[in-house]
């Protein structure tokens, strides 16, 4: 999704995993017109490029439609999620991290359609009758001053750890030692955020949509990406089961990179 000169002359391809960037333009940006400069050559690119790779119906839907992108310059393949080396768990997240309570995971990096509020107010609740965290990857979540706002102003501090970009075996162990991932996007699309989860057999916990439950199917848990109480009752739902490792064979033998 990332630009190039307008003045490039050459022929480009450009593979388009979703429309969020377009479709949902970053709220930190608060300067008009660069953001909306940067769009409209978003949007020239787009209707410059030689073909555009989209892995999705719905996007090629959009593209067509909102974007009146001709659809003979789309081509729609089939996704795969990368895959990621086995690996050793060779550190212990709650000691480095200074915690004594289990943790979900929120690692997503896009802020403007990420539902962090009501995944805050989800966890506050369910914080009432049992100690929980929830951990935030990302350097670019831990530098939003947004993001921190909102957890003062929610009260949430004492519930949330940043722990920036953990990289190669330290990644591995953050997922495999949490209670499991939430992932509660508004937007409908192929959720390439969650090959974490999938690659270190991690629960996954995600907005119950289109895309990402014909995925998925009932190997996850679902919620309502618009209702809170939603999030507290499946959440909660899921705890009192206890954790128990997913299968995603399924999932995995159908998008994976060999095929």
């Amino acid at each position: 999704e990332e630009t190039f000169p307008i003045w490039y002359s050459g022929e480009v391809i450009l593979v388009i995993p979703s429309l969020e960037t377009i479709l949902y333009p970053d709220i930190e940006n608060t300067k008009l017109l660069k953001k909306y400069s940067h769009l409209y050559t978003i949007k020239k690119n787009l209707k410059n490029a030689k073909k555009i790779v989209c892995f999705t119906e719905s996007t090629q839907r959009e593209l067509n439609e909102k974007l009146n992108i001709s659809e003979e310059k789309i081509v729609t393949i089939a996704p795969f999620f990368p895959s990621s080396k086995e690996i050793k768990l060779t550190l212990d997240i709650k000691a480095k991290l200074g915690i004594q309570w289990d943790y979900f995971i929120y690692d997503y990096n896009y802020y403007s359609n990420n539902n962090l509020k009501r995944v805050l107010e989800a966890i506050k609740e369910i914080a009432k009758k049992r100690e929980i965290y929830l951990v935030i990857l990302g350097n670019k979540n831990a530098n939003n001053r947004e993001i921190r706002e909102l957890i003062l102003s929610l009260d949430m501090s004492k519930h949330i750890v940043f722990a920036g970009t953990p990289e190669g075996n330290e990644l591995g162990s953050y997922y495999k030692e949490s209670l499991g991932v939430i992932y509660p996007i508004i937007y409908d699309n192929f959720p390439m955020t969650l090959h974490h989860a999938l690659n270190y057999n991690t629960p996954i916990l995600a907005s119950d949509n289109t895309e990402t439950r014909n995925i998925f199917g009932e190997s996850i848990t679902y919620f309502s990406p618009i209702s809170v109480s939603s999030m507290v009752k499946n959440i909660t739902a899921f705890l009192d089961a206890g954790k128990k490792l997913p299968n995603y064979e399924n999932v995995k033998n159908k998008y994976n990179i060999s095929d």
